[in-house]
């Protein structure tokens, strides 16, 4: 079989002090597609989770955890103040994850790699309708809108359009997607708020009077205004009753010019009398007897009475001059009622009037705004009825449109999963058959199966659930950029050697690096991977050499190359890794492997210690106290 050829950054070469006895650095040299073999505990997890953390900042399955990148739980696997991991990328790249105990860790990488069975597993773990979701993500790349739209009644495209719009820039999936996710929001939002209305207008009802008829309402109103009436008459009256008697005077001082109260007819009689006494004493001036009682009063007695009453009809008549005759007619009329309501007050007590108007008053008032509150509520529970039939159509019409979004998914994740699962199928041994159930009857369902003997099972085993995830990852992963690294590590789950060495050759055409990690060998693996052996377990090997790995070389049959002897000459990483810390050229030149790892993994800089020739090492401002690192025999 030709083999795909591979375009993807992978790493090469990785080095790393995660769970070293010492904390002394370890190096290994990796392939695009490798395999590691060893017994437990031989160092083979610290190689995959080193190379998660150098690519994506985080490792999986420590402390019965994925996805860890605390520093303090991670210091918890060094031996030491610094955890140091860096990968070398084929392209020149370099990957590098630092950790000093006590501080935050820093990733340096160009972009984040890719680990897309991180993703896989999360997703089957969920439910099955956040798989259906993610699946649509995978499986249906080249739809349009208007095919989207095209799935769904005509009578939601004017929502859908808004919805559309504002996921603009995105792809027709996931922007359905976004659609569904907001309907089913809306949905529940609309219920719940058509639940707390109804609820409101129950307590509403309770304790609520009944609804007052137009008749009544009427009738208080009218009531009311009669009080109202009523009591301004009262009150009146009232007024009146403390201020008539003044009132009265003043008229009556006006009509008299000031003089006061007089009796009526006062001046018209002393008019008659002074013309009766002129009349008589004109015709008999000697007249002695009095022309009223006929008394003999004398002569001078008459002309002294006829001088009194023409200085009466002058007194009397003072000040009427200066009224007009229609004011005087005014003021007599004024006078006149004046006197007419000073009899009618004199028959009951303005007072008591006014009391008894005020109570009723307050009667009607309260009756009246009783009626008018009991209308209000019950006009206002209308309204509220009519809003909770408006929002319960709306919860109908977001129902039915959620329905009709999901047959939309529904008729893509159907047209759309026999194709994905072919790419899928491309990644698994040629006799698996890998299929996916949407439906279960009327239910929808996210299952992966393989058909065997004409039924797809469902239960698959530990080995074909992790080789099936790992297909599905690597058929997600393409849809990473180019230029970033994809990393693919299964879980052990146990291979046997036959079907090992199967999925080696099926994910030999992956364009993306596969480490697999596993105590079993196969049986004939594929001859572009890498397989890396380790032999004594870690515990043997803590405080031994600390580059752990015995890489079997090329596998056709040519012998490996042997290594030669010369100067030490740091890797990229490391050379990275020393000028990080502050060591110049010269410095860097004078370290042998061995004292390289030391200030390496115990994160010693320049401003620290100083590096003779030999690779010693001596703490600034100590002295002769030098640290001597043993040259390594080559």
């Amino acid at each position: 079989m030709a083999v795909k050829q591979q375009t993807r950054p992978y790493v090469t070469h990785l080095t790393s002090n995660l769970k070293s006895g010492g904390g002394k650095p370890w190096t290994v040299e990796l392939g695009p597609k490798t395999l590691i073999i060893g017994p437990n505990r031989s160092g083979k997890s610290r190689i995959t989770q080193s190379l998660e953390l150098a690519l994506a900042g985080a490792a999986d399955d420590l402390f019965g955890r994925n996805d860890v990148k605390a520093g303090d739980m991670l210091m918890g696997l060094v031996s030491g103040e610094r955890l140091s991991v860096a990968a070398q990328l084929n392209d020149g790249a370099l990957y590098a994850f630092t950790v000093v105990d006590g501080s935050r860790p820093k990733h340096d990488a160009a972009t984040l790699g890719q680990l897309p069975l991180r993703e896989i597993r999360e997703v089957l773990s969920g439910s099955p309708a956040t798989a259906r979701k993610s699946f649509m993500r995978w499986a249906v790349q080249d739809v349009r809108k208007d095919d989207v739209f095209a799935l769904v009644p005509a009578q939601f495209h004017a929502k859908l359009g808004d919805i559309f719009d504002a996921n603009r820039g995105k792809p027709a999936p996931e922007a359905l997607l976004g659609a569904l996710e907001y309907v089913g929001k809306r949905q529940r939002d609309a219920a719940k708020e058509v639940t707390g209305a109804e609820a409101l207008i129950q307590s509403m009802a309770l304790n609520l009077e009944e609804r007052p008829a137009e008749e009544d309402l009427t009738e208080a109103a009218q009531m009311l205004a009669y009080a109202r009436d009523l009591r301004a008459k009262t009150l009146e009256d009232l007024d009146l009753a403390s201020t008539i008697d003044t009132r009265t005077a003043a008229v009556e001082a006006t009509l008299t010019g000031g003089t006061g109260p007089v009796e009526e007819g006062n001046l018209d009689f002393a008019k008659a009398t002074r013309t009766s006494l002129g009349l008589a004493l004109t015709e008999a001036p000697a007249l002695d007897n009095c022309t009223m009682c006929s008394s003999p009063v004398g002569n001078a007695h008459l002309k002294a009475c006829l001088g009194f009453y023409e200085g009466e009809v002058a007194r009397l008549s003072k000040g009427r001059s200066q009224l007009s005759e229609s004011d005087r007619w005014r003021l007599q009329d004024e006078l006149t009622k004046l006197r007419a309501t000073k009899l009618r007050l004199a028959r009951f007590n303005p007072q008591q009037a006014h009391d008894s108007a005020q109570a009723a008053f307050d009667l009607a008032t309260e009756r009246n705004d009783r009626l008018l509150q009991a209308k209000a509520t019950w006009d206002s529970m209308k309204r509220a009825r009519e809003t909770v039939s408006m929002m319960a159509g709306d919860v109908e019409v977001y129902k039915n449109m959620k329905k009709a979004l999901e047959g939309a998914v529904a008729t893509l994740l159907k047209s759309a999963a026999a194709a994905f699962a072919a790419k899928v199928q491309a990644f698994l041994p040629k006799d698996w058959k890998f299929e996916i159930q949407l439906t279960d009857g009327d239910r929808e369902v996210f299952r992966l199966g393989l058909r065997q003997g004409g039924h797809l099972n469902l239960a698959l085993s530990g080995v074909e659930w992790a080789s099936v995830t790992m297909a599905i990852a690597m058929v997600v992963a393409t849809a990473a950029p180019l230029g970033v690294p994809v990393l693919a590590i299964p879980e052990d789950r146990g291979w046997d050697s036959a079907t090992l060495s199967q999925v080696m050759r099926a994910w030999s055409d992956f364009d993306g690096q596969v480490i697999i990690a596993t105590t079993t060998k196969p049986t004939r693996p594929p001859k572009d991977w890498k397989v890396i052996e380790l032999g004594a377990t870690a515990a043997e090997t803590e405080e031994e050499d600390p580059v752990l790995v015995d890489v079997l070389g090329p596998r056709d049959g040519s012998p490996a190359p042997e290594p030669a002897i010369a100067a030490f000459k740091p890797s990229q990483m490391m050379y990275a890794m020393l000028k990080a810390l502050g060591f110049d050229d010269h410095q860097v030149g004078n370290f042998t492997e061995e004292s390289a790892a030391a200030v390496v993994s115990k994160g010693m800089t320049a401003a620290q210690v100083d590096i003779l020739p030999g690779g010693i090492i001596r703490p600034i401002g100590e002295g002769s106290n030098v640290l001597t690192m043993p040259t390594r025999s080559r």
